[in-house]
């Protein structure tokens, strides 16, 4: 998370609401000036005192780092058995108590939780101290198969900013500055209501003050929008930075490639949400522009991150520990595949804890060449969707795809297979009968909408989305494997 744009959209509304650390509730109120001054005065120290040698921290011994980690799992779970619903519920349930739990392995004695337990219960994960207005909700993109409302409370969202330094330390490092940088954003919905990364951005500034000489510029592209569309834009703006969707970025520089257009090179970029494919990567380093990625989602905003090393991800053990567990929730030996459980310790409006993120992953043996003691993982099939390319030779970027799926309440999860070079097969869990025709209809209209003539589809309603051979629920399946 970068420092937020001094921009702003013409016509918003920007209202500043007073609330918690987590520790209490604060109502909100109309607050006169000098009041919401002091407020933002309070959160941008709150800011500067968590940045603190955040940029230094990955390399600190390991035994220290996860003496944190303990100790953030200790408060936690104590705050979790006060406030929170379900786990108050869980705990009498299995007869533990916060004593039980010292270290971050006893997470272990938790049940796992995944996106359908959220979306069939979200309030129970919400904490009874916290005003939920006085922070933000995320809405996931939906790239797991099932989208969410995720509440964040106002110090997680500073607290994260600041932990972004270890990350942003070496983009600095390649653009040769660490404030006053311009900077393209790759986003879902230009508009920027929807986008996690902009509204992070606004909420920042309207709840802390940024002086003009740390200030980002931005501009935020739509990531539905052709390369050829936005690029004399992007020259014109002529970024130091390019962030975005890893299939954006194939997108772009297929097109760099293949047309020789003009491409302004920025100083680096980064990419997070899907996998950028490796000629991509390999075209940007020939460039000289240096590629980073970071391992996040709206449940967990900074689980991991590459270093210039580039080889897996680093993970934030001290606030988003990580378990890589079988099908029967077991922890897998280091460099064995399984599914990705994280624990977010740093969020106290929505607390989750044995969070399945439906990703898979390794875990990477031995140290880092590049010195920092943070385990790494690597993502395997790290792709939630792939880039799918028409008969017509054009391709269509994932991220038109993700919308299709939103918005639709009766609609519980759902699945794209690629059938044959014309043909799709959409497959939706509608649980309503009632509600199957008429959700099916506005979903194949969009769909079709995307492909245009190039292609057909049908809806098929089913229980469950069937699981792969290596027990992952995949979004997509690719004409190859369909």
């Amino acid at each position: 998370m970068s420092w937020p744009t001094g921009r702003r959209r013409p016509g918003a509304r920007c209202p500043i609401r007073l609330g918690s650390l987590g520790s209490q509730r604060i109502p909100l109120l109309k607050l006169p000036t000098h009041v919401l001054s002091l407020s933002r005065l309070y959160w941008t120290a709150f800011l500067a005192s968590n940045m603190w040698r955040q940029s230094r921290y990955p390399f600190l011994a390991l035994p220290r780092i996860a003496a944190d980690r303990d100790r953030a799992v200790r408060r936690m779970i104590a705050y979790a058995f006060r406030h929170v619903p379900y786990y108050r519920r869980t705990f009498l349930q299995l007869g533990l108590t916060p004593e039980d739990f010292r270290s971050g392995d006893d997470i272990t004695k938790l049940p796992v939780i995944d996106a359908e337990t959220i979306r069939h219960g979200p309030d129970q994960f919400l904490a009874d101290n916290v005003d939920p207005r006085s922070g933000l909700v995320l809405k996931t993109s939906g790239s797991s198969g099932v989208s969410r409302a995720v509440h964040i409370d106002r110090a997680a969202i500073f607290r994260n900013a600041a932990q972004g330094e270890r990350e942003r330390s070496m983009i600095a490092t390649a653009v040769g500055k660490r404030h006053g940088y311009r900077e393209a954003v790759i986003v879902l919905d230009s508009g920027l209501d929807e986008s996690s990364t902009p509204r992070v951005q606004r909420f920042m500034r309207r709840n802390a003050y940024f002086p003009k000489t740390v200030e980002v510029e931005r501009m935020y592209i739509d990531a539905a929008e052709q390369p050829h569309a936005y690029l004399p834009r992007l020259n014109r703006f002529a970024p130091d930075i390019i962030q975005g969707y890893g299939s954006s970025f194939d997108h772009l520089i297929d097109h760099v490639t293949t047309t020789r257009a003009e491409f302004h090179r920025p100083r680096a970029a980064y990419f997070h949400s899907d996998a950028i494919a490796t000629p991509t990567r390999a075209a940007l380093q020939a460039l000289g522009i240096p590629v980073f990625s970071t391992y996040e989602a709206c449940e967990a905003l900074k689980i991991g991150f590459e270093c210039d090393a580039h080889q897996g991800y680093h993970v934030n053990i001290d606030t988003y520990p990580v378990r890589i567990v079988d099908r029967d929730g077991r922890d897998v030996p280091a460099g064995e595949t399984g599914t990705v459980v994280v624990s977010n310790l740093s969020n106290r409006a929505m607390v989750l804890l044995n969070y399945d993120l439906g990703d898979r992953a390794r875990w990477l043996p031995g140290p880092c060449p590049c010195g920092r003691t943070l385990p790494r993982l690597e993502l395997v099939d790290p792709s939630a969707l792939q880039s799918i390319t028409l008969p017509s030779g054009r391709i269509v970027n994932p991220s038109q795809l993700y919308g299709l799926f939103l918005g639709e309440p009766g609609l519980h999860d759902h699945q794209i297979v690629h059938v044959s070079p014309d043909r799709f097969r959409l497959v939706l869990v509608v649980p309503d009968p009632a509600e199957r025709e008429a959700c099916g209809s506005r979903i194949l209209k969009a769909f079709q909408g995307i492909v245009a003539e190039d292609a057909t589809a049908e809806a098929v309603f089913v229980d469950r989305i069937p699981l792969s051979n290596g027990g992952k629920k995949r979004k997509y399946i690719p004409l190859s494997t369909a």
